[in-house]
């Protein structure tokens, strides 16, 4: 039916173009143009009514709630912020002091927050508990009891109460305002340093030597949770106290905000589901929505960014500064991009989960897989061994937005085991012999398939957070150049192969995640 419809279609055309060349009445152009709208309106609807979309069946979990409820979905919220626990970063007690050009992770520790209302408790594990330092998928639950001595040393606890909650250091740009190297410093009020309580959380006793204008940084484990307990903090320090002491409510200045959002929320989308803070996350759910459509759009979208020169440039120079920025061992001179080739295929959509909110903010799971062949060529060259030096330790270009900023220091072991090996002569020897020719490694992508968690973060934010939800399926081949010899060793391939998968790994696979600013949302500040 709908190509007897085409059929009839070519000779409304030739109606359309007989009137508009013969200069017939204007009602009569207007006649053909409705009868033609009318039929390509006809042909679409049956050709879609005939595709049959093959979804991936997701599982349906069953730890929601169901639609929304305001007073059980602000409860919810209000404890989540009320309460919580988890594990940060913090300098020794006796060196609770930030600069960011002498930071390391070597400086800091592992330590157990927990923020009961208004109070803050930070709990000293001992030195012979190894708790990584930074969060990655597949990490293990880790039990603990804030009784027992043998894994906490110290207990200190905190009044928030009128307390100053900042990212630093201050200017510090938009782009990078959740990178987890720069810590969340927190200024007690002095007159609440006197109401550091005398008992704990847990009831047991613990003394306290209040000091005024105290000053804590806590470092996060993710940029995700950065923004997670930035915001916990801030809620914290507005806490104000009922008539009924064991009611705590919000400062009037924030609760409207969560009631007005989800009242918001619930009249927009009536089949929104809410999780709740006690339930585990949610993987995948059924999809209802059509990602082939979403496709068409997105390729539209972007074919004249792939046909735009000054697009590829930028995406070139963006690549060339984040090379220049990467901490390099004395034995490396510098990492140049030599080629890089974007060819023209986009990631295609698959499924689309069906979207749920919790303290977290609203969340969605999408299915995508990308076939195609990016290619990235990168050179290395070597310092020669009469030229080694210790290099200065620049300042991060923390306040530039245009610069690229390197990553956080947790490559230091691996750094001073490079440059103390490139000072002993087996190294000097090495490097005296293979500095004067370049190393090329050319990375070529050809698949990559997973699911990537979508999230907007709870009002206000001009953020959306996304990154995988497990390690996802990547298919690509390394090659390695000395010179003009190619490096074609299985062993040494495979193990470039597995330290960028591991890399990526640590970088883009849940709970780390990718902020991206919503550069059209005005920002609010949450205090």
């Amino acid at each position: 039916m709908a190509f007897k419809d085409c059929h009839n279609l070519k000779y409304w055309t030739v109606l359309l173009v007989c009137a508009m060349m013969f200069n017939l009445p204007n009602y009569l152009v207007y006649t053909v143009w409705f009868f033609m709208g009318a039929m390509c309106v006809n042909i679409l609807n049956r050709l879609f009514n005939r595709v049959s979309y093959n979804f991936p069946v997701f599982h349906t979990e069953n730890n929601l709630i169901g639609v929304l409820n305001t007073k059980s979905v602000t409860d919810d919220l209000h404890n989540s912020f009320q309460k919580s626990e988890g594990w940060m970063l913090t300098y020794p007690l006796e060196s609770q002091n930030y600069s960011p050009a002498l930071h390391s992770l070597n400086n800091i520790q592992v330590v157990l927050v927990r923020i009961n209302s208004q109070q803050l408790k930070v709990s000293y594990i001992h030195s012979k508990h190894k708790i990584p330092k930074k969060k990655v998928c597949d990490e293990k639950q880790i039990n603990f009891n804030t009784k027992d001595d043998k894994m906490f040393t110290q207990h200190e606890q905190f009044d928030l109460r009128g307390a100053k909650i900042e990212i630093v250091p201050v200017g510090l740009c938009r782009k990078r305002m959740w990178r987890k190297k720069y810590p969340i410093s927190i200024s007690f009020a002095s007159s609440y340093l006197n109401h550091f309580g005398s008992n704990n959380f847990d009831g047991s006793t613990m003394k306290g030597e209040p000091q005024n204008g105290r000053k804590l940084y806590l470092f996060a484990r993710t940029d995700r949770e950065k923004d997670d307990w930035y915001r916990r903090l801030i809620y914290a320090s507005n806490f104000t106290v009922t008539a009924v002491p064991i009611q705590l409510q919000l400062n009037s200045n924030q609760d409207p905000k969560i009631l007005e959002f989800v009242n918001f929320m619930r009249k927009q989308c009536p089949n929104l589901k809410y999780r709740s803070s006690n339930q585990s996350t949610p993987t995948q759910h059924s999809s209802t929505t059509m990602p082939s459509v979403l496709n068409v759009f997105m390729a539209r979208f972007v074919y004249d960014y792939f046909k735009s020169p000054s697009w590829k440039n930028n995406v070139r120079s963006r690549v060339r500064k984040k090379l220049m920025s990467i901490r390099k061992p004395m034995v490396v001179e510098s990492i140049k991009l030599i080629e890089m080739d974007l060819e023209t295929s986009i990631p295609k959509l698959i499924g689309v989960s069906e979207p749920w909110i919790d303290s977290e903010g609203v969340w969605a799971n999408v299915e995508t897989e990308y076939i195609g062949n990016i290619s990235i060529s990168i050179e290395i060259k070597l310092t020669s061994a009469q030229s080694f030096k210790t290099k200065n330790p620049n300042l991060s270009p923390m306040f530039d937005s245009d610069a690229e900023d390197s990553g956080d220091e947790s490559e230091s072991e691996l750094m001073e085991y490079a440059d103390s090996f490139a000072k002993s002569s087996v190294g000097k020897w090495i490097v005296e012999n293979i500095a004067t020719t370049p190393i090329q490694f050319t990375m070529e992508i050809r698949h990559v398939s997973g699911v990537i968690a979508v999230n907007f973060p709870p009002v206000p934010s001009d953020r959306v957070w996304i990154g995988f939800r497990s390690p996802p399926v990547i298919e690509m081949e390394v090659k390695p150049k000395y010179g003009d010899w190619t490096l074609d060793y299985g062993f040494l391939i495979g193990f470039i192969k597995r330290k960028i998968l591991l890399e990526l790994q640590h970088a883009i696979v849940y709970p780390n995640m990718i902020d991206l600013i919503l550069e059209m949302k005005e920002i609010t500040k949450l205090n």
